[in-house]
Order: C-alpha cells, then sequence, then structure tokens
C-alpha cells in the first residue's frame, strides 16, 4: 500500500507519541520512587528526583496529545466541529468520569486523603 492509501486515523502523529510518551512516564513513577528510597547516593537521588518532579507535568502532554490526534483524525473533511464531538461522545468521554467520581465520594469515603467531606459545603 501506497502512503496516500492510508487514511489519516491509520498513521502515528505527534499526539499518539506524546500520549506513549506521557503513559510511560507515569507508569516509571512508583520505580523511580523505589529506587530513590533504597539508600542511593545523593547524586543518584537527584537524579531521580529531578525525573520523578518531570513526571508531575506530563498530564498536560497526554491531553494535548488526546486533543491533536481527535481533531486531525476527525477533521479529514476540513469541517470538525469539537462540539458536535463532544456531543456525540458524552457517555463514553462524561458518564464514567461522573460514575467513579460518585463511588469515590459518596461510596468510598475512605479513600479521601486529606478531609472528608459531610455536606455539599465541605465538598465543595
Amino acid at each position: 500500500m501506497k502512503s496516500d492509501q492510508f487514511k489519516s486515523y491509520q498513521i502515528a502523529d505527534i499526539g499518539d507519541y506524546l500520549k506513549v510518551f506521557a503513559c510511560s512516564a507515569v507508569i516509571s513513577q512508583p520505580i523511580m520512587s523505589l529506587v530513590m528510597g533504597v539508600g542511593q547516593p545523593i547524586h543518584r537521588q537527584d537524579i531521580f528526583g529531578i525525573l520523578y518532579n518531570l513526571v508531575k507535568y506530563t498530564a498536560p502532554a497526554f491531553i494535548f496529545g488526546i486533543l491533536y490526534t481527535t481533531i486531525r483524525t476527525n477533521d479529514e473533511k476540513g469541517s470538525f466541529s469539537y462540539a458536535k464531538h463532544m456531543r456525540a461522545n458524552w457517555f463514553n468521554l462524561f458518564v464514567p468520569t461522573i460514575w467513579w467520581t460518585l463511588i469515590y465520594l459518596v461510596g468510598m469515603p475512605w479513600l479521601q486523603q486529606v478531609n472528608h467531606f459531610n455536606n455539599l459545603g465541605s465538598f465543595c
């Protein structure tokens, strides 16, 4: 197959690479924390500490990767509407978020790490 026969969703782009990098970095975070905690020399702890802190900034890269790939793969006709895309994917994107939030906040309050909420005011 020639490259012009591939559809845009079949070709990897910078968004795909950003998503892979961000996921790999987040997965490596617990490994780095274990390495830092086993009595390593200071210079090695510094290196892993810097890498560990950089992992915190992978969320924007992941979000940008998702948006970039979504827009690129849906804009083959040149008329992509983000609002229409969000409405069409309501159940895929927001319903799981709402369910997991309710399960976390109402069903499993012992998972809340700092202050438990008792009412709507303390939740906000």
